[in-house]
């Protein structure tokens, strides 16, 4: 049996991609002095859009089709059902992210000129207090803290200036206290909501993940539908007040 929900109309506003509009609150927020921490993967460099390929030649004798990029965005929240009514586990697809980084793909991701330059100016803004704050581990890559510091050496040495520090910790509202940091550019939707919680501000990368999407509930179980539709309800409250979605670099630098 396929259970549906019917979804609030407030809700539904958030389907469609927005244009972004400038904001004094997140013009504020952008031109703090206080400690910021950002994501990497999907954030600054667009890393499940360079994983479609690996994924697809590795599991092409088990899937009836290839996998897109939402299959694999959504597959971050719980395994897709194409994946699992081929047999494929979230476990066997940890092996895509260890091949990529024997082959060297993930350290030589670029970001875009404009991540970089956004990020040049919330470094210079906040006296050299950026921190990066991924959840790269043992679990999914040989040597991730090795690979993170080569990338970020390639990218930011020919900039001119350098992040703080890394941080390698998956509970990003853990590292608030931590690191004294009062806002986060982020796209993981339980990762905005904790940071929210804690009064954190959040800069969220909208994608697949973290808003309604109409076809949510053939692709995820009930059981984690219902788990998305009530975290994106709960951060959504937090509209242009704490939280700020927007769906490029671009958008930030309208702000500044």
């Amino acid at each position: 049996m396929i259970f549906q929900y019917k979804i609030p109309l407030i809700i539904i506003k958030i389907y469609k991609k927005e244009s972004f509009s400038a904001s004094m609150d997140l013009k504020a927020v952008l031109n703090s002095t206080e400690p910021i921490g950002v994501d990497i993967d999907d954030v600054i460099i667009p890393f499940n859009k360079h994983s479609i390929p690996y994924v697809n030649k590795l599991y092409r004798e088990y899937i009836s089709r290839e996998l897109n990029e939402q299959d694999i965005i959504l597959n971050n929240i719980e395994e897709t059902k194409i994946l699992v009514e081929s047999g494929i586990s979230r476990e066997k697809m940890y092996a895509i992210f260890k091949m990529m980084e024997a082959d060297g793909i993930i350290e030589n991701i670029m970001p875009t000129k404009e991540c970089i330059d956004c990020l040049k100016m919330l470094y210079e803004k906040r006296n050299s207090k950026l921190y990066l704050v991924t959840a790269r581990n043992s679990i999914f890559y040989k040597d991730p803290e090795g690979m993170t510091h080569r990338w970020l050496d390639k990218i930011f040495k020919e900039h001119g200036f350098k992040p703080l520090e890394i941080v390698f910790n998956h509970e990003k509202h853990k590292t608030l206290v931590t690191y004294s940091i009062t806002t986060f550019i982020e796209d993981n939707l339980f990762n905005a909501e904790k940071l929210l919680e804690h009064g954190c501000n959040v800069i969220l990368f909208s994608n697949p993940t973290n808003r309604i999407n109409p076809d949510d509930d053939k692709r995820l179980s009930p059981e984690i539908y219902e788990k998305k539709r009530k975290a994106v309800e709960k951060i959504e409250s937090y509209r242009n007040t704490k939280l700020f979605r927007i769906e490029s670099w671009n958008d930030l630098l309208k702000n500044f």
